[in-house]
């Protein structure tokens, strides 16, 4: 799918871990004139969302000073006394995005201000467009130099800023990567080249946003029955990690991001409740599956879950269907704000964008029997109690039950037969 990029730029925000005294920004004069190596630039961040993407969310407000949504909704979208600039022309009424000059829709006073080092040639050689976009990635870089600065664990580093076209939308791409040192070999002179280089480890944090999605939410931001969706897409190495706060300040973000965690926290505080609740095996078994379910396929389409609309209402229809009568006192409502959920508990969101691989350990077993010559047992936690159970009637030999279907039966049948071949061999040899 054809990529057109409207502006393109590298700054540097410099910073090492507990800087005494803040440097400033190494905000650069020049918009990239290669848009092949920008697509190319753009591909890689592309494979990283794919690979690493962490969450996806929007933003909390678009009024706070020195962040993205402020300064993108002040000097990007249209307002009703101001026209904007647009990456194609249309009319004013559609509020896209326009990249002609036309003096009756444009006007020079909603120009982002320029760096006082700014060159008259600088802006001469560019179109009204690239003028524009390179000056709100001066006011975005100084924002993230802002809030960088205000944490001393963080450090800086390059800052790519695209702004670009795909499939008839418009994007936003914001990274922070460090280069690699690498050799590489001239084709041409077969000379050993000592050069730099990104690489996907590189990469410790980036952000695609979808413009289109950003502006109507800055529109409807007010209408009671406008539910944003998510349009900020996050990328970050290390799926452990929790996205920084500082990047999360600098959206700023509606619910704050941790996924792995937030995940995670829920499935146990559901296994807790169950775990003391009047609901019997059964029936807990199924609401720990119903409530996975649920999460897998928030997961699966990176949309947010709410504890309180998508959860709840599980353990609620299970209560009616088998009789049991769920009080305030007795509900998972209540269970939670006890137990870690409460207004003054960290990572206390009902709302968040469950990751995948934490719901994995919720799903799967996986245990050792014997030593040298162990088997191990792995599935689905949902058959333990079921299909597997233990049978400890005589403590002195306890035994591991697997019940099989037919099916089943014929699949083990055939690991027997091929472990009894081996046996034969031995005793032919042995003859």
């Amino acid at each position: 799918m054809t990529i057109t990029v409207k502006a393109s730029i590298i700054h540097q925000i410099i910073k090492e871990v507990r800087q005494p005294s803040p440097k400033p920004p190494v905000i650069r004069d020049n918009l990239h004139s290669n848009s092949v190596q920008v697509v190319k630039l753009i591909r890689f961040l592309d494979e990283q969302l794919a690979k690493n993407g962490l969450a996806h969310s929007h933003s909390k407000s678009f009024e706070n000073n020195n962040t993205l949504s402020n300064i993108v909704k002040e000097y990007l979208f249209v307002r009703e006394s101001l026209s904007f600039l647009k990456f194609e022309y249309v009319s004013i009424t559609s509020c896209n995005f326009v990249s002609s000059y036309h003096s009756n829709c444009l006007d020079f006073s909603i120009q982002p201000p320029p760096e006082f080092s700014e060159l008259p040639a600088v802006s001469s050689a560019e179109s009204y467009q690239q003028t524009k976009l390179r000056r709100i990635s001066n006011l975005l870089t100084r924002a993230l130099h802002y809030h960088i600065y205000r944490e001393d664990m963080t450090t800086g580093d390059h800052l790519p800023i695209i702004f670009y076209n795909e499939r008839g939308k418009h994007y936003l791409y914001i990274a922070l990567l460090s280069l690699t040192d690498n050799i590489t070999i001239d084709e041409t002179t077969g000379d050993i080249l000592d050069i730099k280089h990104i690489d996907a480890s590189a990469l410790k944090i980036a952000c695609r946003i979808d413009l289109d999605m950003l502006m109507e939410h800055s529109e409807q931001f007010d209408s009671e029955n406008y539910e944003p969706k998510n349009y900020i897409a996050w990328i970050q190495r290390g799926s452990s990690e929790k996205i920084a706060e500082y990047i999360q300040n600098f959206m700023p973000v509606m619910f704050r991001l941790d996924d792995n965690t937030a995940t995670t926290k829920i499935m146990k505080t559901l296994n807790a409740y169950l775990s003391q609740s009047i609901f019997n095996d059964k029936s807990r078994k199924e609401i720990h599956s119903d409530v996975l379910a649920v999460l897998n396929d928030k997961a699966k389409h990176k949309t947010l879950i709410n504890i309180t609309e998508d959860i709840d209402p599980i353990i609620s229809i299970k209560a009616q269907s088998v009789g049991l009568d769920i009080t305030d006192e007795t509900s998972f409502k209540t269970f939670r704000e006890n137990n870690g959920y409460g207004a003054t508990d960290e990572d206390n969101s009902n709302i968040f964008a469950p990751a995948k691989k934490p719901l994995q350990n919720f799903e799967m077993f996986d245990f050792v029997i014997g030593g040298e010559n162990f088997i191990k047992i792995h599935g689905k936690q949902i058959q333990l109690g079921d299909k597997i159970r233990i049978n400890d009637n005589d403590a002195s030999n306890p035994v591991l039950e697997i019940r099989l279907n037919p099916d089943d039966l014929l699949v083990v049948q055939k690991a027997f037969d091929k472990a009894k071949q081996y046996d034969r061999n031995e005793d032919t040899n042995a003859d």
